[in-house]
């Protein structure tokens, strides 16, 4: 009996120290590999609520959790570049699993780029923030299940599973959204920084313009006078900010224009936006309320 005993505590032991560790470098992604991983694997989030994934500063904590990692996701270097240092065993960048039909590219901002404060924002190429469209999402299931099982090989009947029941959360998250902004399809907005653009793009909200095209780099007076000429020209009715920025010079075209300053959530990670569905239902209701 006592042997037996001593067995299982062992298997259990194994079990949990062979359990695959992840990193992410932002919430809504740790949110994705959770969906398809489940309880099979470890997924630890590196950036904090309210941190952005533009500005943030490396820990030594963050190093040694990554060189512990089976493997590293991230975005790409638009988004959070300053992962490109860490030394791991594997690393992917998401937004090379986005397939051609789903990518939105900054074709207007070719050769624009800034330093702010020792980080270079650079926004040619792919825009990073797909997680906004759940369809961009289901997209990279496929690719993304299939590097998981390639990392963890005995897991692939596992992640193959949850990426199918994922897939179809996502087709009714998509028509639930729809069916919740069908009262203000075709408004006009603008954004303080392009954090949204995928999801205005799939929602049928017309994008007028964005104050702020690198992150943390504040519009000059004649940029502001530009986005407040648009704001009259095509009657839009809210500036989209986010906590994770300063949002001074998106207050300050709204008091001017006279409309609405509202702040949406692109991460989550706090009560209430604590998974991938919370946390785009969320941002659509605020959506909604701000434009009805």
């Amino acid at each position: 009996m006592l042997k037996s005993f001593f067995l299982t505590i062992l298997t259990l032991t194994n079990i949990i120290y062979a359990q695959p560790h992840f990193v992410t470098t932002i919430p809504p992604f740790q949110f994705i590999i959770k969906e398809i991983t489940g309880e099979r694997a470890d997924v630890y989030c590196i950036i904090p609520p309210g941190a952005s994934p533009h500005t943030y500063e490396m820990r030594a904590s963050d190093m040694r959790s990554v060189e512990k990692a089976d493997a590293l996701f991230m975005g790409n270097e638009n988004l959070d570049r300053w992962a490109l240092k860490f030394k791991t065993k594997k690393r992917c960048e998401l937004v090379d699993l986005i397939p051609a039909e789903y990518r939105l590219v900054f074709d207007n901002h070719k050769s624009h780029s800034h330093k702010v404060q020792g980080h270079s924002h650079d926004h040619d190429g792919v825009d990073p923030h797909f997680w906004s469209d759940p369809l961009a999402v289901k997209a990279i299931l496929p690719a993304l299940t299939a590097y998981l099982s390639e990392l963890d090989p005995p897991g692939k009947p596992v992640y193959e599973e949850n990426m199918t029941a994922f897939s179809g959360q996502l087709d009714s998250l998509d028509t639930q959204i729809k069916t919740l902004l069908k009262p203000v399809k075709g408004h006009t907005v603008i954004l303080s920084h392009p954090f949204f653009r995928y999801f205005f793009n799939r929602y049928d909200l017309h994008l007028a313009g964005i104050v702020e095209i690198a992150a943390g780099t504040e519009p000059s007076p004649k940029d502001l006078v530009k986005v407040i000429k648009i704001i009259k020209d095509e009657k839009v009715k809210a500036i989209f900010t986010h906590p994770q920025l300063s949002d001074r010079p998106s207050q300050i075209i709204a008091e001017t224009a006279g409309i609405f300053c509202v702040m949406l959530d692109p991460l989550g990670g706090v009560e209430g936006k604590a998974s991938y569905k919370e946390l785009l239902l969320a941002n659509t209701h605020t959506i909604l309320e701000a434009l009805q």
